[in-house]
C-alpha cells in the first residue's frame, strides 16, 4: 500500500501543479480577454466615428458641387457685367461732358446779366455797393442762382449786426 500511497501522493502533487499553472494561464487569459474586449468597443467606437465623417464629407461634397456652380454663375455674370460695365461708362462719361457743358452756358449767361445790370447803373447813373448789386442780382434770379457750383443767396446777418440793428446793447 505504500506504493499505492506513494503513486497517489505523486499524483496529487501534479494535479495541484497543473491546477496551479491552469489558474495561472486563466488569469492570463482572462486579462488579455478584457484587453480584447476593450480593443473591441475602441474600434466599434472609431467604426462610428468614421460612417459620422463619411456622412458629414458627402454632405460636404454636395455643398461644394453647390458653390462650384454658383461661383461659376457670378463668373459668368461677372464677364457679362465687365462688358456692360464698359458701355455704362462710356455712358456716364456722355452725362457728365453735358452737364459740363449745362454748367459752362450757365456761367455765360450769369456773365451776360451781369454785364447788362452793369449797363443799366451806367444808363441810370445809380451807384450801389457791393450787398446790394448782389440784392439786385438775387432778385433777378428769384433769390438764388448756381454760379460756379455755388448758390448765391442774401449774406445774413451776423449776431452783432442783428443787435445793433435793434438798437439792443450787447454785452460783451
Amino acid at each position: 500500500m505504500d506504493k499505492e500511497l506513494k503513486a497517489l501522493k505523486e499524483m496529487v502533487a501534479i494535479m495541484l501543479k497543473k491546477q496551479n499553472q491552469l489558474i495561472t494561464e486563466n488569469l492570463e487569459l482572462r486579462k488579455r480577454c478584457l484587453s480584447l474586449e476593450s480593443t473591441v468597443k475602441m474600434n466599434h467606437e472609431m467604426k462610428n466615428t468614421l460612417e459620422e465623417i463619411k456622412r458629414e464629407n458627402s454632405a460636404l461634397k454636395g455643398k461644394c458641387t453647390n458653390y462650384e456652380a454658383a461661383l461659376q454663375g457670378v463668373q459668368e455674370r461677372l464677364d457679362s457685367n465687365l462688358e456692360t460695365g464698359k458701355e455704362m461708362s462710356e455712358m456716364k462719361l456722355d452725362e457728365w461732358k453735358i452737364w459740363k457743358k449745362e454748367r459752362e452756358e450757365e456761367k455765360v449767361n450769369f456773365a451776360e446779366v451781369v454785364k447788362q445790370q452793369i449797363k443799366e447803373k451806367t444808363h441810370t447813373g445809380h451807384s450801389y455797393t457791393g450787398d446790394q448789386r448782389k440784392g439786385r442780382i438775387n432778385e433777378s434770379f428769384g433769390g438764388q442762382k448756381e454760379v460756379y457750383g455755388y448758390i448765391w443767396t442774401r449774406r445774413k446777418k451776423e449776431p452783432s449786426e442783428i443787435c445793433e440793428g435793434e438798437g439792443g446793447e450787447r454785452n460783451g
